[in-house]
């Protein structure tokens, strides 16, 4: 009775959660006090079997990996044998440990597994709790990617935007969270905001309507998704218009992966339209400047885009509008 009533209280816990990383700690920080293990973790494997990103608890933190992602090593070898067998979870003794495996969900993108090592194996009651626990998490997942998700594209919505960015601006310096050679290594990196908005898409919803409209959203949302890391978030802001969060980048390889993005889309072939094409204007994070400053530098940076042509990618140059703001405020008598 008394772990009936633990379960539920950690089941009401994380369900009361609206932040899918949240959630997964609150999860991990359950399996945690229920079955105390020395070692488990989320991880999220991309189709090409690349961890992505980690939920871990280390030393009593909460921590979310992207970047120096570590699993034990025997894990390694059995998540390639757990994913040609495709089956649901996987148990196996080596040298007196034993390695859990546990399928939490499944994506188009990416898989969420669940990983687990201890001195004994996992029996049926816990299995079977385990089991519950994620299938909870699970389903209350999909709720909030539901609410969260763009219903014609896909993508994250503009509701979600404000609590992702609100969090990547925490992080706008992506060296900040970096050890010392990692650091060194990745100096010149930076997280950029990339607004981006499909050219005369008016005169394609005047000529074709706006079911064929929406179909061409879709498309470019498809191009738009599988040109980024699954790690990046992408958004449709409203309209034609796409908002991209780009994750630890140098300017250089910013630009060039954009002008092949920008390539991608006018190479397509789109039903009755000739050519396709996009714009996009490019702002660096900073976290000395509002985040919602940024945005507006990135859409200053499209509209430039737009006027000079249509079809490239433009940065919005921050340091020299401080520059101009600091020499406007600098004439200025307040007394």
């Amino acid at each position: 009775m008394q772990l009936t009533k633990k379960v539920v209280s950690h089941i009401e816990r994380f369900t009361s959660l609206q932040d899918q990383e949240l959630i997964a700690f609150s999860l991990l920080q359950s399996v945690e006090d229920i079955l105390a293990p020395p070692y488990q973790c989320i991880i999220r494997r991309s189709k090409t079997g690349k961890i992505v990103s980690q939920f871990i608890l280390e030393e009593d933190q909460k921590k979310h990996k992207t970047t120096e992602i570590k699993i034990p090593d025997r894990f390694a070898d059995l998540l390639s044998a757990f994913s040609k067998q495709k089956v649901e979870s996987h148990s196996e003794k080596i040298n007196d440990h034993y390695y859990f495996i546990l399928m939490v969900n499944h994506s188009p993108s990416s898989d969420l597994i669940y990983l687990m090592e201890r001195d004994r194996e996992v029996d049926k009651f816990e299995y079977d709790l385990l089991s519950g626990l994620f299938q909870v998490f699970k389903n209350f997942i999909d709720l909030i990617i539901d609410s969260q998700t763009d219903q014609l594209t896909g993508l994250l919505n503009r509701k979600t935007f404000d609590t992702a960015i609100t969090r990547f601006w925490e992080y706008a310096n992506p060296t900040n969270y970096l050890g010392r050679e990692k650091r060194q290594e990745r100096e010149n990196e930076q997280n950029y905001v990339v607004v981006f908005d499909i050219d005369h898409f008016k005169r394609i919803n005047d000529d074709y309507g706006h079911l064929f409209g929406d179909e061409v959203l879709i498309l470019v949302a498809n191009k738009l998704r599988d040109s980024f890391r699954s790690d990046d978030f992408l958004f449709r802001f409203g309209g034609e218009e796409f908002v991209l969060l780009l994750k630890g980048i140098t300017q250089e390889n910013c630009e060039a992966l954009l002008n092949k993005v920008h390539q991608r889309i006018a190479e397509t072939e789109f039903p009755n339209i000739s050519q396709l094409t996009i714009s996009s204007g490019v702002c660096a994070l900073k976290d000395n400047i509002f985040y919602m400053t940024i945005l507006d530098y990135a859409d200053k940076a499209l509209y430039e885009s737009k006027k000079n042509g249509r079809n490239q990618a433009t940065f919005f140059n921050i340091d020299e509008e401080v520059e101009n703001k600091q020499e406007i405020t600098g004439e200025i008598d307040l007394f």
